[in-house]
């Protein structure tokens, strides 16, 4: 057996980043490229089935069967890629065109929806006379969404997006406060901030 082989596949982590997720595409193709009966395209062209020979056909099963079995144990991890992989055909051979586009589209859609999603934090504000925390609410709401989608945020980026789209006057006031206490922007400390605010306003 191929020493490649012999160390297992590349394994696809629960909840895995886009990033991540493109480097485990490559190393899985590479990892395919080396198992018997691997024929150039062969994830990419549906073979002609049809018109083989039984035992043309048996043979294409058992490779099929083979490296449908390879990619299903590299994903075994990931929840979502399994659940979407549920359907795919294996009879009279395992479906591995359809596998590769389902899987490889999965995350695709993913980053594109994720990059609109997070330019959509920009167009974020704080209402007209909306209290902080609600305010923070809202903005975290569209940060899980994200995070949802397998990659996680930089705490201190969300911060700085969440504070300068407050209103000119809380943003004045949560200045002071961040520099007086040598506090970081990051979305936890806003949120500490914002509960400290509300309160504040309430007592007026």
């Amino acid at each position: 057996m191929d020493h490649w082989i012999s160390i297992g596949s590349p394994m696809l982590k629960d909840n895995e980043e886009s990033q991540g997720y493109f480097k485990w595409l490559t190393a899985m193709k590479t990892f395919v490229g080396r198992l018997p009966g691997y024929l150039p395209g062969i994830l990419e062209k549906k073979p002609d089935y049809a018109n083989m020979t039984s035992k043309e056909q048996g043979r294409l099963r058992d490779i099929y069967t083979n490296i449908h079995s390879w990619l299903c144990k590299a994903v075994s991890l990931n929840s979502r890629v399994c659940s979407k992989m549920k359907h795919i055909r294996i009879y009279p051979y395992p479906d591995i065109v359809k596998w590769w586009r389902t899987v490889y589209k999965l995350f695709l859609c993913s980053s594109t929806d994720f990059s609109r999603r997070k330019a959509k934090l920009y167009d974020y504000y704080q209402y007209d006379n909306e209290m902080c925390v609600p305010c923070f609410n809202r903005f975290e709401l569209r940060v899980t969404e994200l995070e949802e989608l397998g990659t996680k945020l930089d705490d201190h980026e969300n911060g700085v997006i969440f504070f300068n789209e407050l209103t000119p006057a809380n943003k004045k006031v949560v200045t002071n406060v961040m520099a007086l206490s040598d506090l970081d922007y990051t979305l936890s400390n806003m949120f500490a901030v914002s509960k400290w605010l509300d309160e504040l306003v309430k007592r007026k």
